[in-house]
């Protein structure tokens, strides 16, 4: 069946901040790379997008990112404040909400259970590296923190992205909806998928 090409879309320095907490339906696409050579054979990168995105084939995934960040940055993320992580100092906090922690463990125990398996990308370099990307689908809904993320050290990406807040639950009911085959027959071998230095410029990204 014939895939569509999906795209990210990139937001420049000098907008206006982004600000909110969504509270609404999202749609999880996960990457686990398996590759043959390498030190860390298994590798997994996490995308969100708002399910009322995907009505359109050419819908826009953000990064999610379940670690690699303070109570600080979550609550700067939620004001709407640009972030980067690896900026500490002796003011950041650590000290999440109770059960923050545990509620982030759970949705990605729920992601793991409930994803659906969207397209296998096989990739092979010369003789001897091979690369497996299986691509999966998991419907959600729960409140977000989306804001800016500068870009830092080993991560390339700079734009929006998301971190999950609370209330986070399955929405399988969305593979009901008529819109959901974008998600399932999406074509995500364009997609650079890795968010850190390792990873191609987003810029190179087709458009549909």
């Amino acid at each position: 069946m014939k895939r569509f090409i999906i795209f990210i879309v990139v937001f420049i320095v000098g907008l206006e901040p982004i600000k909110s907490q969504d509270i609404d339906d999202f749609v999880i696409v996960t990457f686990e790379i398996k590759r043959n050579i390498e030190r860390h054979k298994k590798a997994v990168y996490y995308w969100i997008v708002n399910s009322d995105s995907t009505i359109n084939k050419g819908f826009s995934l953000k990064p999610l990112y379940f670690s690699g960040y303070s109570k600080t940055h979550l609550d700067k993320c939620c004001n709407g404040d640009t972030i980067n992580p690896y900026i500490i100092t002796k003011h950041t906090s650590f000290d999440f909400a109770p059960n923050y922690e545990s509620d982030v463990k759970v949705l990605k125990e729920l992601i793991e259970e409930k994803k659906i398996k969207v397209q296998t990308i096989k990739k092979k370099r010369g003789n001897e590296y091979t690369e497996t990307v299986n691509v999966y689908a998991t419907p959600v809904k729960g409140e977000f923190c989306k804001c800016y993320l500068k870009s830092f050290g080993f991560i390339d990406y700079e734009g929006e992205v998301y971190l999950p807040l609370k209330n986070l639950k399955d929405n399988s009911a969305y593979w009901e909806l008529t819109w959901s085959k974008n998600i399932k027959f999406s074509d995500y071998s364009f997609f650079f998928y890795v968010n850190n230095s390792e990873g191609h410029s987003i810029k190179n990204i087709p458009k549909w």
